[in-house]
């Protein structure tokens, strides 16, 4: 998963409110806008669409883990004599 920056204007003494609030609860914005934009994709993506998506993601991550893997093997080193023979 690639995140993506979102940015938006909101009231700032709503936005202190908010803060304030969810530090009493030990909670934090970040958290909450996570939870609800995943509730978002939820309600209004398609089922088969995230399926879609989730294997997409899937096999980016094995193929990232795969090509990382095989740069972490060492090169043989061989003698002349095995070059030479």
């Amino acid at each position: 998963m690639k995140p993506t920056k979102i940015e938006f204007q909101f009231d700032n003494a709503k936005l202190e409110a908010i803060n304030l609030f969810l530090k009493d609860k030990n909670s934090k914005l970040s958290d909450e806008l996570d939870r609800f934009m995943d509730e978002l994709y939820k309600t209004y993506v398609p089922q088969q669409v995230r399926e879609f998506i989730e294997k997409k993601e899937a096999e980016a991550q094995q193929n990232a883990g795969a090509s990382r893997s095989s740069s972490r093997r060492k090169p043989e080193n061989r003698s002349n004599e095995d070059t030479l023979a």
